[in-house]
């Protein structure tokens, strides 16, 4: 089985930063005041997003990208943006109504840090889309 992740640009988004510097130059600056309960609910969000994606979006030899953006808008929100470029959504997936352990823990861990959690199908694939407040640190 192959598949193939990057962080590369795609259509439409912009090409990942110079090593050492974020897409908006600023070298995580605006991140620094980050708690740490905050910043551990993302990392476990995005574990569980990819790890679906890989999981279920990627047929036996499929290849695809899986891109995790998160971008910090000048009025102390982050938005949180996880898209794969496979197959896409089932047809009748309902969030509210889904009953699987992974989509219970993201839509918990979305609420936990603010956010109202959204899946978006993509004309090639998916987009969880998460905005959210920056929680200020210790």
């Amino acid at each position: 089985m192959t598949r193939r992740w990057s962080s590369g640009a795609r259509p439409g988004r912009p090409a990942a930063a110079a090593p050492g510097e974020d897409s908006n130059g600023t070298n995580g600056e605006y991140c620094s005041g980050t708690d740490t309960e905050q910043a551990v609910n993302v990392g476990l969000l995005v574990n569980e997003l990819t790890t679906n994606a890989i999981k279920y979006a990627f047929d036996e030899g499929a290849t695809g990208t899986i891109e995790v953006t998160v971008a910090a808008l000048g009025d102390g929100t982050l938005l949180l943006f996880v898209d794969d470029d496979v197959k896409g959504l089932p047809a009748d997936f309902d969030p509210s109504t889904a009953s699987s352990l992974g989509v219970r823990l993201i839509t918990s861990i979305s609420r936990q840090l603010g956010g109202d959690p959204k899946w978006e199908r993509l004309s090639q694939g998916t987009r969880f889309a998460l905005e959210f407040p920056l929680a200020s640190g210790p």
